[in-house]
This record gives structure tokens, C-alpha cells and sequence, in this order.
């Protein structure tokens, strides 16, 4: 099975993540492995006190539709998820990029909608 959890600056599956995105103090690293090898990331930062941006979300191919990035997305949501959070959490997805028409089949497929766009080329899900 996938062994998920938040990643921090020691560990081995920080290589995955650049050095430089690690030495931010509002980033959050939530990784998934099999077998010691990193297999999925799931990173993102807050902006206020109540909103989390998921910059990025990956999973390797041989891995996908195996339920890794749900776990991840799950393992956010209960890192922020008590009694007094109300914290809205939001995805932007380039169309351009390689990955968007599977990033955004995964969100749909969780339920969420998509939001008014940010700007004309994003698709941006908006979920509580």
C-alpha cells in the first residue's frame, strides 16, 4: 500500500521538490510512496488565514487511478479540517499545461466544479 503524509525539509522525498520551494514557510509537501519510492506530491501554500492554493498535484502514470491523489487531497483537507477551520481550498489549472485535461477529470471526479476562471486560460476548482 501508499504510505502518504506530509513531507518536510529532511526527508528523502524532498529531492522530488525544488530546494527553493522548501525554504517557504507557508509551503506544505504532502507526499505518497510505495515501496520507498516517491510516487506522488501534492503541494500548495495559504494565503490568509483561510485559503490553501494546491500549486501542484502529481502523480506518476503507473500510478494513477489508484486512488494516490485522492489520499493526498484527503490528507490536506483533515491537516486543516477541526472544529474552528473554514478553510476554502482552491486549484487553478492551466489549460495549457500537459497534464490539465487529467487534473481537471480528477477534480470533477471528486465532485467539485469549477469555479468563475481567475483569468482567461485557467480553470480554478473552489471547494470547502
Amino acid at each position: 500500500m501508499y504510505e502518504i503524509g506530509l513531507v518536510d525539509n529532511n526527508s528523502d522525498f524532498s529531492s522530488l521538490i525544488l530546494s527553493e520551494l522548501l525554504g517557504a514557510e507557508d509551503l506544505l509537501v504532502i507526499g505518497a510512496s510505495r515501496e520507498q519510492l516517491a510516487v506522488g506530491a501534492l503541494a500548495g501554500h495559504t494565503e490568509g488565514e483561510k485559503l490553501f492554493i494546491i500549486d501542484s498535484l502529481f502523480v506518476t502514470p503507473d500510478e494513477r487511478r489508484q486512488g494516490v491523489a485522492s489520499e493526498m487531497l484527503d490528507t490536506l483537507i483533515s491537516t486543516f479540517n477541526n472544529e474552528t477551520s473554514d478553510m476554502v481550498y482552491r486549484a487553478d489549472i492551466f489549460e495549457n499545461d500537459e497534464e490539465a485535461e487529467t487534473l481537471i477529470s480528477f477534480f470533477y471526479s471528486r465532485g467539485y466544479a469549477v469555479s468563475d476562471s481567475l483569468e482567461p486560460g485557467v480553470c480554478s476548482f473552489v471547494f470547502f
